[in-house]
């Protein structure tokens, strides 16, 4: 009976001592799996996300450079086209202007009271009374001509010559303006219009 019960208890601590070993061998692995933990990166599903992120990201970036470059162009084709048409509607303006002066010019030289009371001017058995009523007959045409156009500030009829009897609008004109450049350009354009350029103080000093 004894020796029955000491194999039964030897048995006993035999299977103990295996089971211990088993669960020793089984342990191990499970605690090298622990400390020795996988990479999260080279994971499959990881990589993925990275790679469709990275693609929106790009694509995102490309299609908005891409935006911003054709706004700028459209925006500057826009103000381009906007500034070439101020540009012509302002020469056109300014090309109506000066044709409407050149008109006014034409007028005045063609003015039949004005040639009229120029030639009386001039002539020499004309008494001082009728002279100066000539003279005011031509000055008082000139400023119509000066009101009816808001664009003419002032008209004055100037002689070729300082010595010639012709009638003279600016009376207080200096005799340095005979010698002048200006004047001998518009002897050059032989009763065509002659453009000069604006001056600060004037071309009847």
């Amino acid at each position: 009976m004894k020796e029955k019960l000491t194999r039964w208890l030897s048995g006993l601590s035999g299977n103990v001592n295996k089971a211990k070993r088993q669960l020793s061998s089984t342990d191990q692995p499970r605690e090298k799996g622990k400390i020795r933990l996988q990479n999260p990166i080279r994971s499959v599903g990881v990589m993925l996300f990275l790679l469709f992120f990275i693609s929106i990201v790009a694509m995102v970036v490309f299609a908005g450079v891409l935006s911003t470059n054709i706004s700028k162009s459209i925006i500057t084709d826009k103000v381009s086209t906007a500034s070439e048409e101020t540009i012509i509607q302002a020469s056109d303006k300014l090309d109506y202007f000066l044709e409407s002066l050149e008109n006014s010019t034409v007028q005045i030289m063609s003015d039949d009271v004005i040639a009229e009371n120029l030639n009386k001017y001039r002539d020499k058995t004309l008494t001082a009374y009728d002279k100066l009523q000539a003279g005011s007959a031509v000055n008082t045409r000139l400023k119509n001509y000066v009101m009816s156009n808001s664009k003419i500030a002032d008209v004055n009829i100037v002689p070729i010559a300082i010595d010639s009897d012709s009638y003279k609008s600016n009376t207080s004109m200096k005799d340095s303006v005979y010698q002048s450049a200006w004047l001998e350009e518009i002897k050059k354009g032989d009763g065509k219009a002659v453009w000069l350029p604006t001056l600060k103080a004037g071309y009847r000093d």
